[in-house]
């Protein structure tokens, strides 16, 4: 029988670098941190994204905001560095933000007036999620009292590599 030692050399590597990755994990905070400063980012991303009515976040180019977004916030030491970091990212795509911590009171909302009468609710409806409206597919979001407007139409794919 013949053994194809090739196959079984990357076989042992293989076999040696995960069983090195399943042993016992140090305790890094900084990781911590960075994994909860994304998670935060991720989230109000998603909110904003497909919520927030503003007509800077329906024109928001959201793939180029990820990426810019996600290098800005991973690195903030602190809770209140990662807010003042949040605010500085969404605040100009969606101005009626408030962004505050667990077991704090939010801040009272300036952005509604006292008379109402002759304004138009602007926000968002769903059916699922209309990611590329460039694409036919069975679902659709609209703005009430504002037009579907995008940052770019379609999708811009590119390959990266390394």
């Amino acid at each position: 029988m013949h053994t194809n030692t090739r196959t079984l050399g990357a076989v042992l590597i293989v076999g040696a670098l995960a069983a090195g990755s399943l042993g016992p994990r140090r305790h890094d905070p900084t990781q911590e941190r960075t994994v909860a400063n994304l998670h935060a980012f991720a989230r109000l991303y998603g909110f904003v994204r497909f919520f927030h009515p503003s007509d800077e976040a329906a024109t928001t180019d959201w793939d180029r905001f990820a990426i810019y977004g996600a290098g800005r916030v991973k690195g903030a030491e602190s809770t209140d560095a990662l807010r003042t970091r949040l605010i500085e990212l969404f605040r100009p795509i969606a101005p009626t933000i408030a962004i505050y911590t667990d077991g704090t009171e939010p801040p009272p909302s300036t952005h509604i007036p006292d008379d109402t009468a002759g304004l138009e609710l602007v926000a968002w409806q769903h059916e699922g999620v209309l990611i590329n409206p460039a694409r036919a597919n069975a679902y659709w979001s609209l703005r009430t009292h504002r037009s579907l407007t995008t940052a770019a139409p379609g999708y811009g794919y590119a390959t990266l590599a390394q």
